[in-house]
């Protein structure tokens, strides 16, 4: 019999100490992939002068690719033309929803604020008229 209560009372942490490295890497990836999509994008959008609504849509299509719907992604981007010399930017804002997955629901936390992954670039813009 105390085996099966020690069984029962170590199972949850040899399932959080098991599965959650690999969520955080999981999480990592992602947010390194905002980091890498909205910098492209960036660059991209320095040599156009702003950012177009093909680039807007490239960056949601990039980001859904890896588990985000477009309506949970934010972004802050330059729409306006913007000539040689002066900078573009784009800020992008995707949650952050499998870092702490299991440590919530193993240690009952009742927290509902939310983490998120933010990433910016910026770039002179090159556009010439």
């Amino acid at each position: 019999m105390k085996e099966l209560i020690a069984f029962v009372m170590l199972v949850p942490a040899f399932i959080f100490f098991l599965i959650q490295p690999m969520l955080h890497n999981a999480e990592e990836v992602r947010g390194k992939k905002a980091q890498i999509v909205i910098q492209q994008a960036t660059e991209k959008a320095a040599i156009l002068g702003q950012f177009t609504p093909e680039l807007i849509e490239e960056i949601y299509t990039e980001m859904e690719e890896v588990g985000y719907e477009k309506d949970e992604i934010e972004l802050s981007v330059t729409t306006n033309l913007t000539y040689r010399g002066d900078y573009v930017s784009g800020k992008i804002k995707v949650p952050n929803d499998y870092f702490f997955v299991l440590a919530k629901s193993l240690l009952l936390l009742n927290d509902d604020s939310e983490m998120y992954h933010v990433r910016s670039a910026t770039r002179m813009s090159e556009f010439i008229n």
